[in-house]
């Protein structure tokens, strides 16, 4: 796959995103990334998907990933499944996706692993049925990192690779890339933004 640079509809989700693609294509954009906010933009629905590939054909875009959810909401699986579908039918070949909440304490990493696997081992069938590849996005450098750190060893590289996050990584920066010297070799995707101290 050839990398390429896109922006996310998640810029600003007030915009909606029949008036955000021609604001992109303007800007000397390529592609863009579906957020994964779907009362922006509702991906799992056909009709929706149907409407937006008219709208990206007319100002010459491509979508390049779909930001999924994550893998312990509810019905997760469904729901990623269904990013996987909309993946395929909209052209991209990456669906990402956190494997846990945001912030999660240390007691919580046990169970998350466990999910994340479970989740992941049904995901691969799909993956390859569809020929759509998952981005496991780093979010918050604690608990939910290890929980990063922890699964994507474990899981087939030809389905499930890095969306590094700069921004996440980041938090209380600078710190050092220790995320990307792990993971380097098995990145599919990459967020990059500026970061303020929280």
């Amino acid at each position: 796959m050839k990398p390429q640079i896109s922006i996310t509809t998640f810029f600003n989700y007030d915009i909606p995103i029949s008036e955000q693609i021609p604001m992109i294509s303007k800007a000397g954009f390529t592609h863009v990334s579906l957020g994964g906010n779907l009362s922006h933009f509702n991906y799992l629905d056909s009709n929706e998907r149907l409407k937006l590939k008219e709208v990206l054909k007319k100002y010459s875009l491509k979508v390049d990933t779909v930001h999924g959810c994550t893998a312990d909401s509810d019905n997760s699986l469904e729901k990623l499944k269904g990013a996987v579908e909309a993946a395929h039918d909209l052209g991209a070949e990456v669906v990402v996706s956190h494997l846990s909440q945001f912030f999660i304490k240390p007691d919580q990493v046990e169970a998350n692993v466990t999910n994340a696997l479970k989740v992941c081992e049904k995901l691969e069938p799909i993956a390859e049925k569809y020929d759509i590849r998952f981005a496991l996005e780093n979010v918050h450098p604690g608990s939910a990192t290890v929980v990063l750190r922890r699964v994507l060893p474990e899981l087939n590289e030809k389905y499930f690779g890095f969306c590094y996050d700069s921004s996440h990584d980041q938090i209380d920066g600078p710190v050092p890339f220790k995320l990307l010297e792990q993971f380097g070799d098995r990145i599919f995707a990459v967020h990059m933004s500026d970061r303020i101290k929280v």
